[in-house]
């Protein structure tokens, strides 16, 4: 995968030459330039004056790379966590592959496949209408059951899971 960003020395630059344009810190004499440090490499350092003083006015953007398998996060060079895949604050934040996550909806559990297969389409319902020569609703719908030779053997598979919907709705109306 190619970056098409900036350089982390021009990010450094723009960054130092946007703060030396600021009023409120036209005091410190900022130069305009731009660097990264090895001991601090998450931490834009800008030349102050001629006589080549540095100070740290920005953190790099999350994600910047800052060593071997090391990528800066809020201001720290933070190593890939996660077995080798993310990075977080602490262990802790890792994503737990063992909670699972429940549509909002249908409160199924996101990401399992699907283990089921639809019976057709039952019948339309009779059309439900306040009164004569008005919109009204019809619905029908279809079962889902387990495919030949599966079973919800497990405890997370009690129910049957499906692509797609188990009832549909549709406007009717009845002609007086």
């Amino acid at each position: 995968m190619t970056c098409h960003g900036q350089t982390v020395d021009n990010y450094a630059t723009s960054k130092c030459t946007s703060l030396k344009s600021d009023p409120n810190l036209f005091y410190i004499g900022l130069t305009g330039k731009g660097l990264q440090f090895a001991q601090a490499p998450c931490k834009v350092w800008c030349l102050v004056g001629s006589n080549k003083d540095v100070r740290t006015m920005a953190d790099f953007p999350d994600g910047t790379p800052c060593g071997k398998s090391k990528y800066c996060l809020r201001g720290e060079c933070m190593a890939l966590t996660c077995s080798k895949q993310t990075i977080v604050a602490t262990p802790n934040d890792c994503p737990s592959p063992t909670v699972p996550r429940k549509d909002p909806i249908s409160k199924r559990e996101i990401g399992v496949p699907p283990n089921g297969i639809f019976d057709n389409w039952n019948p339309w319902s009779p059309c439900i209408v306040a009164d004569c020569n008005s919109i009204g609703i019809k619905e029908r719908n279809r079962t889902c059951h387990f495919k030949d030779g599966e079973s919800g053997a497990s405890e997370t598979e009690k129910e049957p899971i499906c692509l797609g919907a188990k009832r549909q709705r549709s406007e009717c109306k009845i002609e007086c």
